[in-house]
């Protein structure tokens, strides 16, 4: 996608072709400033989670609504907010027993049912781990 390559090449102020070269060339290495610059400018979790790919780490966009402060400054979830992640939870469990159904319809899981529940089983991880950080932020009735 050219133009959100142009736009992250604008973002650090280099030619398309240098920048173009940096991302799908390795040519040069960007440093962890520069990682965690293109990460919020992008805000795409897909990075990140390539980024941590076979480390054990699992990407989690911190929640952040600045409409909801309290008296003491600090953000909190609202009770619609963790209703939505618990829904959001118990929606995508159901999708993951979905995809192993089918999957198990001729009692084998191949690798194309692997992947599609291992993606599924990730964006379960994420949805919690979201949750778990709504329910932490709580500070509000």
């Amino acid at each position: 996608m050219p133009g959100g390559i142009q736009k992250a090449a604008d973002f650090f102020e280099k030619n398309y072709q240098a920048f173009y070269s940096r991302l799908a060339r390795g040519r040069v290495v960007f440093s962890a400033d520069e990682i965690r610059q293109l990460v919020a400018f992008t805000q795409r979790r897909e990075l990140v989670d390539y980024l941590l790919a076979d480390t054990g780490f699992l990407a989690v966009k911190k929640f952040n609504a600045p409409s909801n402060i309290n008296q003491d400054g600090k953000n909190y979830a609202t009770h619609d907010e963790i209703q939505h992640g618990a829904k959001s939870n118990v929606y995508i469990a159901a999708e993951i027993l979905q995809e192993v159904d089918r999957a198990l319809i001729d009692h084998k899981i191949d690798h194309q049912d692997k992947l599609r529940i291992l993606e599924d089983v990730h964006k379960a991880e994420v949805a919690l781990a979201s949750l778990r950080d709504h329910l932490s932020k709580r500070t509000q009735p």
